[in-house]
């Protein structure tokens, strides 16, 4: 847990419901009682970043860069693959969580803070089987959150959502999606192909932080 303070994240691919789920999550924490704020992950950690508080508008930048953006018409990520895990790279990451920890201290720590994305998101841009000591000093160095919880889509829904996608981005980053849940303990893996699973998550999200940190939270 980050400075003794609550911390929700939310991780899955674009379409996979982060948003709408996290703005469901601090309206039912707010609506318990709970100061609770939603965070655009991407932008809190940009080296140029403004923070704001409360931050809530801020349009999304690019942590991982999947692949180039794509022209008219166009495909996105026609022959993606996911990136090998250097120490390099690794490095660069761990950097960005102390900048993480210091923009936190801006918060106050009776407040709930929502994720939309987090540092889990650019691991599935990597390829981990055999990332060894990178991957091992960059989870060592990510701060664990309270509850982090993984949303999951299927290649085929992932095209229907995003059919500017290429059938080779959608199988990777799918691929890279399911194998968080292997490789990083604790994640709250829910599935949420079907839209209505969305709010259903957002529930079971809220319940498992209330059940967990509900006395505090509560004062």
């Amino acid at each position: 847990m980050v400075s003794d303070r609550v911390s929700i994240t939310l991780s899955g691919i674009v379409g996979s419901g982060k948003s709408s789920a996290a703005k469901a999550i601090v309206h039912a924490l707010r609506s318990a009682g709970c100061s609770a704020e939603y965070i655009r992950f991407q932008e809190f950690t940009e080296l140029r970043a403004r923070v704001r508080h409360p931050v809530s508008s801020m349009s999304p930048g690019r942590f991982a860069r999947a692949s180039a953006a794509p022209g008219r018409g166009e495909a996105r990520g026609g022959g993606y693959r996911r990136r090998r895990l250097t120490t390099a790279i690794a490095a660069g990451y761990v950097a960005r969580t102390f900048l993480f920890r210091l923009r936190l201290r801006r918060w106050p720590k009776d407040t709930v803070l929502v994720f939309d994305r987090y540092f889990y998101d650019s691991l599935a841009h990597f390829d981990l089987s055999d990332a060894g000591v990178p991957l091992k000093l960059l989870m060592k160095a990510i701060p664990a959150p309270t509850l982090a919880a993984l949303l999951l889509i299927g290649e085929a829904t992932i095209l229907q959502r995003r059919s500017r996608y290429s059938p080779e981005y959608a199988h990777q980053v799918a691929k890279g999606y399911e194998e968080l849940a292997q490789t990083i303990p604790g994640l709250l893996v829910v599935r949420t192909d079907d839209f209505a699973s969305v709010a259903d998550a957002a529930g079971r999200i809220v319940a498992s932080v209330l059940a967990k940190v509900g006395r505090r939270v509560d004062g």
